[in-house]
């Protein structure tokens, strides 16, 4: 009996997208194992040679002595059968386990989700599945008890898997990295545990994160999830004024923030923003911890708003806090929508029910296995950071990526490839906007070819529909299947999924080569708590489908249309605006200097009135004069102006009276500067002649002085010789 390692049966009309090296003529039923007898003796000769050259098994005994890798056992349309190795694929779905898969969830969800919450540890189990007493909010798991942050971190610790790594943090900005193990993160979120009960936070009150993404924005969330806190992740580019909303409407306890966040090229200080929310907010925490950033400066609160406490002192001095049983239908955290509709609505997420469903889409939707690492390029404080970057990889004992910076510019277009293959990710989760960034800046992925993606077996785009050209590009250079799924706040996880490795096509609809942008299956996902109920999906006719795409397209380009017409137009006016004031700014600006060049020549001529009195009177008589002149001249010009205006053209006047001013400014200016020279050499004259007129003076003085002295002494000297006669 020969056994293949993770094999499933699977047909398909084409399978160019497969990815075939070895290929052995065969039929063998759909099972993980087959018969030998099933197989001719040549057949079965080929078939080991091609197991042994792809690293697979054929001995019972010996499955675990050698690498497995996946194959597929196809059969085409003309009869033959294949088996294909798939380099980049894993684990792979077929069209019958998806569909007994969707009908149970949808015929029976008490049994498909009791299933699966069998992979959960529960403090004490629960006695009803789903109670749908109230049909807008269904309760699941009614009775039942457990901790998200022990099934995160704990549960993996206590299984001998604290050593691997759980958090990757890979920052860019700041030029760090640093990878935090389980038995790490367990002591991190422990300690953290307790110092918010230290300050008085305890189950069911309301924490507040306003932080960058930092490891320490996840240990938050875990430790407000270990004592049973409800916490509120904001985004932390919100300004004041909607963090300010938020925090009216949650009124947290506690507020958990840092001191900076770093962006390409600039720093954000987070105390400022909060300290000005809490001025606009009628609700005061009663206390705020504040992260200060490695190698930065600490900041603190003022203590009118908040009492404010410093991280690290806090954690210095904090103790262990084991996690709290909790019931299934408690809040585990509230979620703001973004408010572009309104205000922002905030939606809660149990426990029970969206930690099942979390763990459940990592391995039939994501495909990953406990120990891969996965990274999911986003934010904490969107509904994608909550639960692919924090919780639903941890719950499933992956090692997630934390990622603190673009696509681009940090530095270049390769950003992306780069934390792929360094952290050797198995699968990525990311938005169209980032990949059409990628592609926009580096269109032959130039920089990405120089990072191996040996690992990568798969990328999820959500966010927005992700058009073709985008797609394509992405399997290119990514050289993995791109898969296009959708999402909604209200949801915190796919509602429609293009089943990851559905290598196949279907044969009454489409051929497997088509864009796979436009195919979506309907996945059913257990409801914890939102704001609305959520119809139970129900397969429709293709027609229909088409039909509704359709419409969908024409309404979404209806709409790109009159968003691009609006756009346009504010356009139009911004620039018109723009230009408008850009004129009167240079015109009054031209008017300010023209005022202050005369302003200038005033204070010259009075400088130079108060230093020769008579030449400046003599300048000032003729200055009028002048004046006189120039203000005939210009009695003669405006008329002649007006002459020439009625008999040519407006043009020429205004060209006329711009020469002609242009000139009389410089003839002014010109003269200005001959007067200001000729004043100054008169009076360094003045001065020098004054300079050696005195010299001279000096000199006479002095001279008289010196034959006075001589005089003297003669006499002196007269005077005593007359007395020695």
């Amino acid at each position: 009996m020969l056994r293949v390692s993770k094999m499933r049966g699977l047909q398909a009309t084409r399978v160019s997208k497969l990815y075939a090296k070895y290929a052995v003529t065969a039929r063998i039923p759909e099972s993980r194992q087959f018969v030998a007898s099933n197989l001719g003796s040549r057949q079965m000769h080929i078939a080991r040679n091609a197991f042994v050259e792809l690293g697979c098994t054929y001995s019972p005994q010996r499955t675990d002595q050698r690498k497995r890798i996946p194959l597929v056992y196809t059969q085409r349309a003309d009869g033959r059968s294949y088996f294909y190795q798939i380099q980049r694929t894993r684990s792979f779905s077929t069209r019958k386990s998806y569909d007994d898969a969707f009908s149970t969830a949808r015929d029976n969800p008490a049994k498909f989700w009791g299933e699966a919450a069998q992979n959960i540890v529960w403090f004490e189990p629960w006695n009803q599945t789903l109670d749908k007493t109230d049909i807008v909010l269904p309760k699941w798991f009614i009775g039942g008890s457990l901790n998200v942050c022990y099934n995160a971190v704990d549960r993996h610790v206590n299984s001998g898997r604290g050593n691997q790594p759980a958090i990757i943090y890979d920052s860019p900005v700041t030029n760090s990295k640093c990878i935090l193990t389980y038995k790490h993160l367990q002591e991190e979120v422990s300690r953290l545990a307790g110092v918010l009960v230290r300050n008085g936070v305890k189950k069911g009150d309301l924490v507040v994160i306003y932080m960058p993404m930092v490891p320490q924005a996840m240990f938050t969330m875990l430790a407000c999830a270990r004592i049973g806190a409800t916490h509120s992740l904001i985004f932390g580019g919100f300004a004041s004024r909607e963090l300010s909303v938020r925090i009216d409407h949650a009124k947290p306890k506690m507020i958990v923030t840092a001191s900076f966040g770093i962006e390409p090229g600039r720093r954000v200080e987070y105390i400022p923003l909060v300290e000005k929310a809490l001025e606009l907010s009628s609700h005061k925490p009663q206390k705020v911890l504040i992260f200060s950033r490695p190698n930065m400066e600490r900041v603190s609160m003022r203590s009118e708003l908040s009492q404010s406490l410093d991280w690290e002192e806090e954690m210095a001095k904090a103790q262990p806090h084991d996690c709290v049983p909790l019931p299934a239908n408690h809040p585990l955290y509230v979620l703001y929508t973004s408010g572009t509709t309104g205000t922002p609505k905030g939606i809660v997420r149990d426990t029970a029910g969206y930690a099942v469903m979390l763990n459940w889409t990592m391995s039939n939707v994501y495909g990953l296995s406990p120990g891969e690492v996965w990274w999911a390029a986003s934010d904490l404080g969107w509904v994608v950071g909550h639960s692919y970057i924090c919780y639903a990889p941890l719950l499933h004992g992956n090692t997630t990526i934390l990622y603190e910076g673009k696509p681009v510019g940090t530095p270049d277009p390769g950003a992306f490839f780069r934390v792929l293959s360094e952290h050797g990710a198995s699968s990525m989760f990311t938005a169209p906007t980032a990949i059409r960034a990628i592609r926009q800046q580096d269109p032959q992925a130039a920089k990405g070819r120089q990072y191996p993606l040996h690992r990568l077996r798969s990328l999820f785009v959500a966010g927005e529909r992700c058009d073709v050209e985008t797609l394509e590009w992405a399997k290119k250079s990514f050289n993995v299947p791109v898969l296009d799924h959708w999402w909604q706040t209200g949801l915190d996880a796919v509602v429609s999924v293009l089943a990851l490795f559905f290598c196949f096509a279907l044969k009454q609809h489409i051929a497997f080569d088509a864009p796979q942008s436009g195919l979506s299956l309907p996945l059913p996902l257990p409801l914890p708590l939102s704001p609305l109920p959520l119809p139970i999906p129900v397969p429709l006719p293709l027609p229909i489908l088409y039909l509704c795409l359709c419409l969908y397209l024409y309404l979404r380009s209806l709409c790109l249309y009159l968003y691009l017409r609006s756009l346009c137009l504010y356009l139009y006016l911004h620039y018109f605006c723009l230009y408008l004031c850009l004129y009167l700014y240079l015109h009054y600006l031209c008017l300010y200097l023209y005022l202050r060049c005369l302003y200038l020549c005033l204070c010259l001529c009075l400088y130079l009135y108060l230093c020769l009195y008579l030449r400046c009177l003599c300048l000032y008589l003729y200055l009028r004069c002048l004046c006189l002149y120039l203000y005939l001249r210009y009695l003669y010009l405006r008329c002649l102006c007006l002459y020439l205006y009625l008999r040519y053209f407006c043009l020429y006047l205004c060209l006329y009276l711009y020469l002609h001013y242009l000139c009389l400014y410089l003839y002014l200016h010109y003269l200005c500067l001959y007067v200001y020279l000729r004043c100054l050499c008169l009076s360094l004259y003045l001065y020098l002649y004054l300079y050696l007129h005195c010299l001279c003076l000096c000199l006479l003085i002095y001279l008289c002085c010196c034959l006075c002295l001589c005089l003297y002494l003669y006499l002196c000297f007269c005077s005593l010789c007359c007395r020695c006669e």
